[in-house]
């Protein structure tokens, strides 16, 4: 059967449709898109629950904390806590210890191999990392929310459409891409780049650092609380940029756990080193506060009060007439151009604060608390900074004792109920329970044999040429 169009008019015509059929994907797989990874607003007064692990109110090892609840102060001690060393390590649960140890031989058996880091190599690093410093809440395979790419230059067009900034950028390692599905949650994926990217002589405790780096990231954006209270407490929590105090003390705490492995990981070590006859100081708390403060000055608003008096929220100005004021030059006569101008710009700042004083749309913030000292010790905590440099987040000896007891209590608890002790078993215990279940036994076989005496009787009767001891 031959298709083939020869009329002019129907060529036409089935052109438009074609480039009609490749236009319409489009103008419903963006929306569907968009609905799907729509970020959702927070509440102005959070939830704030207390954390449900062992070091909170849970009575349990196995917990699985719940996304966007928590404060970055609650979430940090709790998850400080749960790895801080300790003597004995008595705060590590049996998963953490055999997390460590998987660690430790998979580190010495990949740092020798002769072959590149690829993104199979990092991905186990990634759940065994998960396991002993995050409870195994990012990669558990009932709801994972990160994942892992090392990038190479042998992917281009991935790398174009996915993570072209490890290209552009020559400083940058790699970064986390944040995003919300509908339906399930927070999720986050992890770029980093590969050794063909940046360098193939790149040790694995450059991956490993810059891994982790990136996994506090993504560990505080689905955990903490996005409500409005939170957003203004933000630069001393979790940070403007993502390195607040709460991910410093983190990641702190990790790095020293791993120097003591013996995994040679630089983190946030404060080094000195000499390029081109000049001294530098290496301090990542330093730069990272120094980050935080300028992107604060540059985009936000100093909040000295409570949330509720943000100028984010006060209603906007109604006024009789024209509320954009009347320009004019320094000798009082209006000037035609300056007016135009500064009434451009006033109906610019109009919109602005009607979009955000919008009863349809949430409410947008953008003003927040001043920044604190990093060492500055608040009433109750836990968890802080005794000093504003490298090393130095330190935990309340008395909580750090008491969550070793918790844990060694928990470590009991489900031995008992997993091993029975020798002399303990129910015949030991009740001799009547042994004696029921023999005397069953045999009534069950009595019945099984005379239902099958009366089936060969049967057989014997009715079924010709049956003849007993038959085979």
């Amino acid at each position: 059967m031959d298709l083939t169009v020869t009329d002019a008019n129907t060529q036409r015509e089935l052109q438009k449709y074609i480039e009609l059929a490749r236009k319409y994907p489009e103008s419903w797989v963006k929306p569907a898109i968009d609905w799907i990874f729509e970020e959702p607003q927070g509440d102005k007064h959070g939830r704030h629950p207390e954390w449900p692990g062992y070091t909170g109110i849970g009575k349990s090892l196995k917990f699985r904390p719940e996304p966007l609840a928590y404060e970055a102060k609650t979430l940090a001690e709790n998850t400080i806590l749960s790895f801080y060393p300790a003597e004995g390590d008595r705060n590590l649960t049996p998963m953490q210890i055999k997390a460590r140890k998987e660690i430790i031989r998979r580190f010495t058996e990949v740092q020798f191999s002769p072959k590149p880091i690829t993104t199979c190599d990092i991905e186990p690093f990634m759940s065994l990392f998960d396991k002993f410093f995050f409870f195994g809440a990012m990669t558990s395979r009932r709801h994972p929310r990160v994942v892992c790419t090392l990038w190479e230059k042998q992917s281009p067009h991935l790398l174009r459409h996915w993570a072209p900034s490890l290209l552009n950028q020559e400083g940058l390692s790699g970064f986390t891409r944040h995003r919300h599905i509908k339906g399930y949650g927070p999720v986050s994926d992890i770029h980093i780049k590969g050794p063909s990217v940046c360098d193939p002589e790149t040790k694995l405790g450059w991956f490993l650092c810059t891994l982790l780096h990136e996994m506090v990231h993504a560990y505080l954006r689905i955990y903490v609380c996005p409500c409005t209270t939170c957003k203004c407490n933000i630069i001393n929590a979790s940070g403007v940029t993502g390195h607040g105090p709460s991910f410093l003390m983190i990641l702190d705490v990790i790095d020293r756990t791993l120097q003591d492995w013996g995994i040679p990981v630089r983190g946030m070590v404060a080094c000195e080193y000499v390029r081109e006859g000049t001294l530098y100081n290496w301090d990542d708390i330093a730069k990272y506060r120094h980050l935080e403060a300028r992107v604060a000055e540059r985009h936000y608003r100093w909040l000295d009060g409570p949330p509720e008096e943000c100028p984010c929220r006060r209603p906007v100005p109604q006024t009789e007439g024209s509320s954009v004021p009347d320009g004019g030059t320094s000798r009082g006569q209006p000037d035609e151009a300056k007016q135009k101008k500064k009434k451009r710009v006033w109906e610019r700042r109009l919109n602005i604060i009607r979009k955000i004083n919008d009863p349809k749309k949430p409410k947008i913030c953008m003003c927040i608390n001043r920044m604190r000292p990093i060492h500055a010790e608040e009433l109750g905590g836990n968890v802080y900074m005794a000093v504003a440099q490298v090393g130095g987040t330190v935990v309340d000896q008395a909580k750090l004792a008491e969550t070793c007891d918790i844990v060694q209590g928990l470590i009991k608890a489900e031995g008992q109920r997993r091993f029975r002790w020798p002399g303990t078993s129910i015949k030991d215990l009740d001799p009547s329970i042994e004696a029921e279940k023999d005397a069953f036994k045999a009534k069950k076989d009595a019945v099984l044999s005379a239902e099958v005496a009366d089936d060969y009787a049967y057989m014997v009767a009715n079924v010709p040429g049956f003849a007993p001891n038959s085979t």
